[in-house]
Parts: structure tokens; C-alpha cells; sequence
């Protein structure tokens, strides 16, 4: 790792293997776009897994994403907020079922920092008004970012998706429930 950067993992897990590790915090998260293309509307969701049931959401925040409606930025939206939430907590692991919004964070922010925030085609990388401040906190963080499989009947995603849809349905601006 250069410039003290911590590193990032994404773990890929099936059902019924949801914590092999033991976090501190664990989050899910989840975007949902509706709507036809005039007049889509876009929500996320972040879930604190550690409540542990469907049933409370005493732990939970979702909203409508800002700008262009599309399902990556609510994906990346969750993301984002679910990290903000998690990085102070030291040892969080953040769960998503976007492997896109995961590869952004992975893969693809370090190259994307070091070449002015351009893709290898040299086109300007999209969304990058949330990627940029992601790969801030997930770059100098100890988050682990795990996968996990969408509509998998893991009941916390379950529910980050649940919250996402109403989210984008409702427009409501960010709730902290």
C-alpha cells in the first residue's frame, strides 16, 4: 500500500455464511431505481446489521438520491452513507449486493485518483460525486466491504432493499430512522 492507505477487501459469501467475521459493526446496503425513464426516481437504504432482525429498523436511514435518478447512484449513494457510518467504528463490515458499486470502491477508485478521475478511454469517470468522497473514506479506513448475493434471503439485505424501494417511491429526502 502506498501514501498510508489501508486495504480494502470484498468478500464474496453465500447464504447462510453471512459472519465469518466477527465486526464491531456490520451495515447492508442497497439502491433501487423506479419508475419509466421520464420520471424515474431513485432511493437508498443502509441497515445496521447488528440490530439482527427484519422486525426492528430502529438502526436504519434511507433517501432519495440526489441528481441523476439511476439505480448505480443509489447503489453508490447506500454505499457511501453506509461507509461514512461505519469508518469511525474501526473494525465494520458494509455489505452490498452491487458488485458495481463494490468494483468502484475496489477496483477502480486507485487508478481512477492517480489519473485525474478519468477512465482508461480517457472519457471522465461517471458518478464521480460519489466515488471520489467513497474512495476518500474507504482508502484511509479499515472497512471491509463484503458482497453478497441480491434476493438471496438474507434478511437484512432484504430489508435495506425493502427500505431503498419505499425510499425512491416516496421521494422522501434522507430519513434517520
Amino acid at each position: 500500500m502506498d501514501g498510508g492507505e489501508s486495504e480494502v477487501k470484498i468478500i464474496d459469501i453465500v447464504p447462510g455464511d453471512d459472519e465469518s467475521i466477527e465486526p464491531l459493526t456490520v451495515l447492508y446496503t442497497d439502491g433501487s431505481c423506479i419508475g419509466p425513464s421520464q420520471a424515474r426516481r431513485a432511493g437508498w437504504a443502509v441497515i445496521d446489521g447488528s440490530c439482527g432482525s427484519m422486525a426492528d429498523t430502529s438502526r436504519s436511514w434511507y433517501g432519495q438520491v440526489s441528481g441523476l435518478q439511476t439505480n448505480n447512484r443509489a447503489e453508490l449513494t447506500a454505499l457511501l452513507y453506509a461507509c461514512k457510518l461505519g469508518a469511525p467504528h474501526g473494525r465494520c463490515t458494509v455489505c452490498s449486493d452491487s458488485k458495481y458499486a463494490l468494483d468502484c470502491a475496489k477496483k477502480y477508485c486507485k487508478a481512477w485518483s492517480r489519473n485525474g478521475w478519468v477512465t482508461v478511454k480517457g472519457a471522465p469517470v461517471k458518478n464521480r460525486d460519489l466515488i471520489e468522497p467513497l474512495w476518500s473514506i474507504v482508502a484511509n479506513s479499515s472497512l471491509v466491504l463484503r458482497h453478497v448475493p441480491a434476493h438471496a434471503g438474507n434478511v437484512l439485505n432484504e430489508r435495506a432493499d425493502m427500505l431503498a424501494k419505499h425510499a425512491a417511491a416516496s421521494g422522501n429526502a434522507t430519513v434517520f430512522v
